[in-house]
């Protein structure tokens, strides 16, 4: 009950200054873009470590709270360079597999799961690949990252209780965000689909990190 009313009070203050930087940072100009931005996955790291604080732990030794440390240094990184922002992110993915493979041993549906997602996420981008060049091999490790970390958190509700739901729905939404953002690095400026993938990402790191309360 405690946990609920602390993570009630922090939704209450952290979702309203989450909801301002995302707005922010769409009406600023360009060159002042990487802070509103960065700071809401900053909002996001602050909520897993102040739920490991109240617990007691420390956030130095949890890999979620890591995980998204390297998914806000993404936050910067790929704006000045693609391969490294995906580095970033392709490092975070890594922690939150094996985050999600301490709560419970890899069962054999993760890897149906990996290999399905993985063959949707080629067939989605098939128009894509003949023109990404030497950023081929870059798209297929990343993607085999990500789809991997979808295929591990989506049996944990099943096999490690419901209450690791808003950790497998945070990282679909990820999943997502990430398929938004790739279709718009090959295609013209859209500010729809920049919004878009800019909520669910936000919405991504905040329900991992809501995961941990």
């Amino acid at each position: 009950m405690e946990v609920t009313m602390n993570l009630l009070i922090w939704n209450i203050i952290a979702l309203p200054v989450l909801g301002a930087v995302y707005a922010v940072q769409f009406i600023i100009p360009r060159k002042f873009y990487l802070i509103p931005k960065c700071a809401g996955s900053y909002i996001c790291v602050c909520t897993a470590a102040l739920a490991l604080v109240l617990e007691g732990k420390n956030p130095l030794t949890n890999l979620v709270f890591w995980g998204l440390i390297f998914c806000m240094a993404g936050d910067f990184f790929i704006e000045l360079n693609l391969i490294a922002g995906g580095i970033s992110f392709g490092a975070g993915h890594i922690l939150l597999i094996l985050w999600a493979l301490e709560q419970a041993p890899l069962h054999p549906a993760s890897l149906v799961v990996w290999i399905a997602e993985l063959i949707l996420m080629v067939l989605i981008f098939k128009k894509e690949i003949p023109l990404m060049g030497k950023l081929f091999i870059p798209f297929i490790i990343y993607a085999a990252v990500l789809t991997g970390d979808f295929a591990a958190a989506a049996v944990l509700p099943f096999t490690a209780g419901i209450r690791f739901l808003p950790f497998a729905a945070g990282i679909l939404s990820f999943q997502i965000s990430d398929m938004i953002l790739g279709k718009k690095q090959f295609g013209k400026p859209d500010t729809f689909k920049q919004k878009l993938l800019m909520f669910l990402y936000y919405l991504a790191l905040y329900l991992i990190a809501a995961s941990l309360w």
